[in-house]
């Protein structure tokens, strides 16, 4: 094959060479104007003929060297690369209210809600570089790390700890793209990516925003009309390979969905099922683990495996419209885990696939909600937004590995109000204070097994104020 494309091209710049090489009349017509043997008339329709068969011989010079490098490859994609980033300063705070306590309301011994306050940042740089129909993306950046070699899957921040400590550096994005020009609809992805799905705000009761997908993945989109674009989204993600058994874990996600536009405004909706095999063999090897699925061991770590299947579906939309010249946001997601989950407070002792301990049994734990508006815009010099969302997400509804790490101790089992108000003094500077005010859903699910269950009955405020930088 590069044998093939080495002849190609040797024979196109040699087609090239001889259309170059084509006989050219030189300046014979100013010379015999010059001796008097042409008339005006006939040297300047001599010129044009002249200047129009150099152009014509020119335009076919360039379709011959289509496709052939003519110069350095290296200038050649440095000159297509487009970098950017953004840098967020944050000062955090959490507020406790009341003890941990088991499922049935007491106390768990020894322990209490803890009140905390934190200072990190988050960075994130690197370019994206476009070869024809192919592009590469990288970015690397911070994360939370707990052992300093793999990356928080939900979190890009770094905390300010540990004496003056240097901070990690990981790769976040490095995925590839190809776009073919003969069927300009489709994009396939590969590599550990940008979320591929159709994504806004309220997504995160299945995916946080700092998600990136490993593996491959398919968009499609279509103009059906001037008004109505279609989408398709497909993705296959690897979860986790183990070495010693071939059961391993997988997604396979598919997302339909239409933008339909109503004058200026829009309104887009859309359908998602996303399917994880082989959870009940073991975990996900998730450097965080995240409460509260149900997994069959009295203290769920990344390693134990999971008493249930993740089958979800999701149905996701937003409508934005103004009000007197104010951008106005409407967006909700419903999501049900189809797999007929059992929900289990306490593991231990139970045999693969379902929950021990028939008391300790909570059915139904399999939908979530989160549901909100968005006044204003913080995006561009002097703009400003305010928003308002509620949620709701039980404990086995989809996998709490990949949702929000913000909402309470992050997780599942959750429900509560998020407030915020932002405002960018310039096109490339952002400030934002967050506050999320949560409760668990289901009291019963907490037991005493681990720090991770601790949290699962206390009131947990978090307060958030950022400042960013966008470059």
């Amino acid at each position: 094959m590069k044998c093939t494309r080495f002849v190609v091209a040797i024979g196109m710049a040699t087609l090239a060479v001889a259309i170059l090489a084509a006989p050219v009349h030189a300046a014979l017509e100013d010379i015999l104007y010059e001796k008097g043997q042409l008339t005006k008339e006939e040297w300047l329709k001599a010129k044009a003929d002249r200047e129009k068969e150099e152009a014509e011989r020119e335009k076919q010079v360039k379709s011959a060297m289509k496709g052939v490098v003519t110069h350095d490859p290296k200038k050649k994609w440095i000159d297509s690369v487009t970098w950017s980033g953004d840098l967020r300063l944050r000062y955090e705070q959490f507020w406790r209210v009341g003890n941990p306590q088991f499922g049935d309301g007491t106390d768990i011994p020894g322990t209490q809600g803890v009140d905390r306050s934190r200072q990190r940042f988050r960075l994130r740089f690197g370019p994206e570089i476009k070869m024809g129909d192919f592009k590469t993306t990288i970015q690397i950046g911070t994360s939370a790390s707990t052992d300093g070699i793999n990356g928080d899957q939900v979190s890009h921040n770094s905390s300010f700890d540990n004496a003056f400590s240097q901070k990690e550096i990981f790769i976040l994005r490095a995925y590839g793209a190809w776009n073919p020009s003969f069927f300009k609809p489709m994009t396939i992805l590969g590599g550990k990516m940008k979320n591929p799905f159709y994504t806004q705000y309220t997504n995160d009761v299945l995916f946080d925003a700092d998600v990136n997908p490993e593996g491959v993945a398919e968009t499609f989109t279509f103009k059906a009309t001037d008004s109505i674009n279609l989408f398709a989204n497909f993705g296959q993600f690897v979860l986790d390979e183990d070495s010693t058994d071939t059961n391993d874990q997988y997604m396979l996600g598919f997302q339909g969905g239409a933008e339909f536009k109503i004058g200026d405004d829009k309104l887009r909706l859309a359908v998602g099922l996303f399917d994880s095999l082989n959870l009940s063999h073991s975990g996900l090897s998730e450097p965080t683990v995240q409460q509260f699925n149900s997994k069959t061991a009295a203290i769920p770590t990344s390693a134990t495996s999971y008493v249930n299947d993740y089958n979800v579906l999701q149905l996701t939309g937003s409508f934005d419209t103004t009000l007197m010249g104010i951008p106005l946001n409407f967006s909700g997601d419903y999501i049900k885990n189809t797999a007929g989950v059992i929900s289990c407070a306490d593991n231990a002792g139970n045999g693969p696939g379902r929950c021990g301990n028939p008391a300790k049994r909570f059915e139904g734990q399999d939908e979530g909600y989160q549901v909100g508006l968005r006044v204003g815009k913080a995006s561009k010099a002097n703009t400003w937004e305010a928003a308002y969302y509620y949620k709701w997400l039980q404990a086995d509804a989809t996998l709490a590995a990949f949702v929000d790490s913000d909402f309470g101790d992050g997780g599942t089992n959750r429900r509560g109000n998020i407030f915020w108000v932002g405002y960018s003094p310039t096109d490339f500077l952002n400030f934002k204070v967050k506050f999320f005010n949560t409760k668990a859903v289901e009291k019963g699910l907490c037991f005493g097994g681990g720090p991770l269950n601790f949290s699962c009955t206390d009131n947990i405020n978090r307060m958030q104020i950022d400042m960013v930088f966008v470059y």
